[in-house]
């Protein structure tokens, strides 16, 4: 696992004017129900965000304390997609947390190259596990994937120390053959044929 450390500020204004000065509003929720808001500098945590995606896991220091957590909820900008609130769930390195792992597929283009196609149907794993047993996503490797193949719970070969949460029979992507472009034109030229004999015997008759 990963962490990123995150200096945390705490807050005492509105949320929209935490914006107005730069900051993203958050909040940081401990295991024992309790709260705090808090703010975060927009650059820092935009740049773990992106790096690390919506469910990254991170270090956060408030008032010289540092705590252990992940990203439990980010608010986006309906417009333009920007974060405009975060929730960090803080936990304790022996607790057992569940998180969805984001699952990332590498060797696309050797699909590609075989005129196969990768269809998502699930995006994300959901596993149990202690934080240092996390990872930030799960990659699977696609090379040598045939058509039909199906990404299931045993392909994603999960790190030691995680419990699968999902279905055992989960399907999180299908490999399928890519339909050519020839073929569809070929295709559609039958089809079109049909219907001007079809209209030719109609007036014909």
């Amino acid at each position: 696992m990963k962490e990123t450390t995150l200096l945390a500020q705490s807050r005492t204004g509105k949320p929209k004017q935490v914006r107005r000065d730069g900051f993203i509003p958050g909040v940081l929720n401990s295991s024992d129900t309790s709260s705090s808001p808090v703010q975060f500098e927009a650059g820092p945590l935009k740049k773990l965000v992106a790096q690390q995606g919506p469910s990254a896991q991170l270090r956060v220091s408030l008032d010289g304390k540092e705590s252990v957590g992940f990203i439990k909820e980010i608010q986006r900008n309906p417009l333009d997609s920007s974060i405009i609130h975060i929730a960090i769930q803080l936990v304790g390195q022996d607790e057992s947390i569940k998180l969805q792992l984001p699952i990332n597929y590498h060797n696309r283009e050797d699909l590609e190259y075989r005129d196969l196609l990768l269809t998502i149907v699930k995006a994300e794993v959901t596993v149990s596990g202690k934080p240092a047993d996390m990872p930030n996503h799960i990659t699977v490797d696609l090379t040598g994937r045939e058509a039909d193949c199906a990404i299931t719970p045993e392909e994603l070969n999960l790190p030691a120390g995680l419990e699968l949460m999902d279905a055992e029979d989960e399907i999180y992507a299908v490999v399928k053959q890519a339909r050519r472009m020839e073929e569809a034109d070929v295709e559609s030229e039958v089809v079109d044929a049909s219907a001007v004999e079809t209209i030719a015997e109609s007036k014909e008759n």
